[in-house]
């Protein structure tokens, strides 16, 4: 239950004291609050918290005794250069590593690693990684390394081989100009082992051009492998391609069986004991349209799911029919495939009678699925197990009239303005747990339902596991009244304030208070 409570102890209010039939939360000694852009929270291996906040170029370290709930010490660096852009906090066995990026004269990136003394809180230090050869592009990936553009941007991604003893850096380099069909796709593959020594590294060529190729996931195998997913259409063909890559050689490429008429969403690749490589995430089979009013900004392209923002004035809206387990060899040939769609039955529970007449007619064509769900994590268990995690998200504007001359008045009869507004929502938590052989074990479907009006805010899930059970926190006003399958669950509004609940979720069985 420690790291539990080490997460509740920093989410919560000060005053706030709760208890339940299966664990407590408490509070401790207040201290000066850190403000930055950045934030992120390790153990250090002895019953202790590292907390690393950046804002700019100045980088806070602090040490946290959760035992005693009490700060240990503080350390502030303003020693970094101009244009710092923390791009991760990486844990390799026990050493932690901040990685950072700077901009250069000839529009190249510098990434650099800065160790940090786990015992002291303290930094090291810093040491080059790489330089790139040219400007790369904006990535948005969350803690576990799942592209999702809901989190902060970086220029970098970083993945672990499955046992933690290799490091995947990697990132695309811009295009040369937008408008040619000629430009091929040119990514940075870095390979490092777990005190971040390099193993090889180089800028590769991919062997489509940028219009006929999307490449959804990477990952690193244990022996230093590079592999890689991508949705490729040749002109003639669509098709879902396997790469790997080592050292310096040459890009392999094999396709995959597996039909291209399923949109695959986030798939989240990691090799596995055997040394396979298991590909988890969602699919789809079509896409719904619903007209905005105007281009999204940034804001809105921040709340958007990659494959739905089209940067136009259309909001495309997924239907995800159901979870996909693939196995490859390292050499791309397909060792299983498990498709697990949703049942129209789990596709309309805890959603309003509307919705649920609109997913009855979609049953009929095969193109009921749960709208919006987003891949959050995929858990793999040193059992073979797997669990995958999912949200509901979306966005939704609606343009207002306003009378600028009389603002209070119910009435247009002044001046008036047209203003914006920006609704984002998160919905119920999809779990699907897989056994090792990729059969499902359990699914469920967790209710809640969130609004903010300005970004994510605090909307959303935090996920923990502790002694065989997984912890979904999350922000409500729920009044303990139990969710009938065929309603939607309360709205709740960042506005309003809010308590701290968590649903527990057995992991051997699915059963969750």
């Amino acid at each position: 239950m420690k790291n539990f409570i080490l997460f509740v102890s920093y989410l919560l209010p000060l005053t706030l004291f709760a208890q339940s039939n299966n664990f407590t939360v408490s509070t401790g000694t207040p201290y000066a609050e850190v403000s930055g852009r950045d934030h992120e929270y390790f153990p250090d291996d002895a019953g202790n918290c590292i907390l690393v906040k950046s804002n700019n170029q100045k980088v806070t370290i602090q040490h946290y005794d959760v035992t005693n709930m009490k700060e240990i010490s503080r350390n502030e660096y303003l020693d970094f250069p101009d244009g710092l852009r923390t791009e991760k906090c990486l844990k390799t066995g026990k050493r932690l590593f901040y990685l950072y990026s700077t901009p250069n004269k000839s529009k190249t990136r510098s990434l650099y690693a800065r160790e940090i003394n786990i015992s002291t809180g303290t930094f090291m230090d810093a040491q080059l990684l790489f330089e790139t050869k040219g400007p790369v592009e904006f990535v948005y990936a969350n803690a576990n390394g799942i592209p999702d553009l809901y989190d902060i941007s970086t220029h970098f991604e970083v993945k672990k081989s499955f046992d933690g003893s290799k490091i995947l850096i990697h990132y695309k380099r811009e295009s040369i100009s937008k408008d040619n069909p000629s430009n091929y796709e040119v990514i940075g593959l870095y390979a490092f082992d777990m005190k971040l020594t390099p193993l090889w590294g180089s800028e590769k060529t991919m062997p489509y051009t940028e219009k006929k190729e999307h490449i959804i996931s990477y990952t690193i195998g244990k022996d230093g492998t590079a592999y890689m997913i991508a949705f490729t259409n040749d002109g003639t063909n669509l098709q879902y391609d396997f790469f790997s890559t080592s050292l310096d050689a040459p890009i392999q490429k094999t396709k995959l069986d597996i039909d291209p008429k399923m949109l695959l969403q986030n798939i989240k690749m990691t090799e596995n004991s055997d040394g396979n490589i298991n590909c988890t995430g969602y699919y789809n089979n079509g896409i719904d349209k619903e007209y905005i009013f105007e281009k999204p900004d940034l804001l809105d392209a921040l709340f958007i799911h990659p494959v739905s923002y089209q940067g136009s004035t259309i909001n495309t809206i997924q239907n995800v029919n159901g979870a996909l387990r693939v196995k490859i060899s390292p050499q791309g040939i397909m060792q299983g495939k498990y498709i697990h769609e949703f049942s129209i039955e789990f596709i309309n529970k805890y959603e309003s009678e509307s919705t649920v007449k609109k997913n009855d007619k979609k049953e009929e064509k095969k193109k009921a699925g749960i709208a919006d769900l987003l891949l959050t994590d995929v858990i793999e268990n040193a059992d073979g197990s797997t669990l995958i995690i999912g949200e509901q998200k979306y966005l939704r504007i609606e343009k207002v009239v306003k009378d600028v001359t009389n603002p209070n008045q119910p009435t247009l009869n002044g001046r008036t303005t047209t203003e914006t507004k920006r609704f984002y929502y998160t919905k119920n938590i999809v779990v699907t747990k897989l056994d090792a052989s990729g059969q499902i074990s359990w699914q469920i479907k967790l209710p809640k339902y969130q609004l903010s009006f300005i970004g994510m805010g605090s909307i959303g899930f935090k996920y923990v596991e502790a002694g065989g059970m997984s912890y979904f926190i999350f922000l409500d006003n729920y009044d303990g009244t139990t969710f009938p399958d065929n309603i939607d669950p309360f709205l709740f509004q960042v506005s309003d304030g809010g308590n701290l609940y968590a649903y527990r979720v057995d992991n051997a069985s699915g059963t969750y208070t």
